[in-house]
């Protein structure tokens, strides 16, 4: 039960940072020993170099 409630978070955070322009990528990392995820966001770098100027 907890894997399925996990695989379901998995999905929620790729549904929200999966087609956003400013993110190159996501992982996300899950392990049934633990009570939490770790999830890694990788911007983009043009979006990000247009920001900065």
């Amino acid at each position: 039960m907890l894997s399925s409630y996990r695989e379901e978070k998995s999905k929620i955070w790729r549904m929200l940072f999966g087609n956003n322009p400013f993110i190159d990528s996501v992982w996300i990392y899950g392990s049934s020993f633990e009570s939490f995820l770790v999830v890694v966001v990788n911007p983009s770098k043009q979006q990000v170099e247009k920001w900065a100027k």
